[in-house]
């Protein structure tokens, strides 16, 4: 039985075992519907012990989707194994497992050798390493990709940058699509919502997000009414962004239907490690912060799609009182 997703590495696996693989099919459908509640439960446990708010929504844990979660498949894989392995001992049957994913395959070590199940696995040691040294990477390219669009941004908006005095606001990711002539702006996910706002007799502005460069000219040309957020950062933003990181509070993971995933857990801490969203997410929140202390807003309005800095955002403005409004832009959302 071969748990994984890759399709190269499973028929390298079936050319050396020369075995016809058996399928999970339906098996792992029902357990996925077993698990999905307390998966959601395993999340919630975890950030009902979060203090920094911040932190915790800046996480791939705190997204909660488990239809496109990297998590919640493996879990759904280890109560796979635990029950191939159950019927095998219970019927003295022979059974080979390949496990793609290290961390998994410690998961299913830890809770069988004492069983007498044979288990062989790669240290993590390399895999935690290479984490670390990866994301401080991405960290320093981070740090040097923010400051060079601050410095392209205020190049061409200038020091004393026009500031969009607007009752709404509305999150917006610069597309070529979304300029007009005239200087014009429409937006490419929400079409439409400036004007429904204005005729609710609101002042309407838009703002992006720090992170998307370009446009810089086009931008800078419809500051009466746009406001790229990397003009509201400055050298405490940047500095608390680069060193922001995510310290779980729990002492020990919970469980997830009686099963303990510790190792999954660290996986997915250290997945985070080694990117930069935990600097770009808490960027994004800095930025936000500084505009809805600016404006006297009293909407903000944004495209739903559950990701973490939507959270930032809605957190960022229940701190000043302002009311958010996501909205779902496509057919189905995740």
């Amino acid at each position: 039985m071969y748990l994984g997703k890759s399709v190269t590495l499973r028929r390298r696996v079936e050319a050396v075992r020369a075995r016809p693989r058996e399928p999970l099919g339906r098996g792992l459908q029902v357990i996925a519907r077993e698990l999905r509640q307390p998966f959601l439960d395993f999340v919630a446990d975890i950030g009902a012990a979060e203090p920094d708010a911040v932190s915790w929504w800046s996480t791939t844990f705190s997204w909660k989707v488990w239809g496109a979660s990297d998590l919640f498949l493996l879990v759904c894989y280890l109560k796979a194994a635990q029950e191939l392995i159950d019927e095998a001992l219970d019927h003295g049957a022979d059974l080979t497992l390949v496990v793609e994913d290290d961390w998994l395959a410690h998961q299913i070590a830890d809770a069988n050798a004492p069983r007498g199940v044979r288990c062989r696995r790669r240290p993590l040691a390399a895999a935690k390493i290479g984490a670390f040294v990866l994301g401080t990477a991405r960290r320093l390219a981070w740090l040097g990709q923010t400051l060079g669009s601050w410095r392209r941004q205020r190049r061409f908006t200038g020091r004393a940058a026009a500031v969009p005095r607007a009752t709404a606001a509305i999150y917006t990711y610069p597309m070529t699509r979304c300029l007009r002539d005239a200087g014009g702006y429409a937006d490419a996910l929400l079409p439409g919502m400036d004007d429904l706002l204005r005729e609710c007799g609101h002042r309407v502005m838009f703002f992006s997000p720090p992170e998307r460069g370009g446009f810089e000219a086009e931008l800078a040309a419809r500051r009466q009414y746009f406001r790229p957020l990397i003009l509201d950062s400055s050298a405490g933003a940047v500095i608390r962004s680069l060193f922001a990181m995510w310290r779980p509070r729990v002492r020990t993971w919970p469980l997830i239907a009686g099963l303990r995933v510790d190792h999954l857990a660290c996986r997915e801490y250290w997945r985070d490690a080694a990117r930069a969203q935990w600097c770009r997410y808490r960027h994004f929140y800095e930025c936000a912060r500084k505009m809805l202390t600016d404006e006297a807003l009293e909407w903000v309005v944004f495209p739903f799609e559950n990701q973490p800095w939507e959270k930032l955002l809605v957190l960022a403005a229940r701190e000043r009182g302002v009311r958010t409004a996501g909205v779902q832009h496509s057919t189905l959302a995740t």
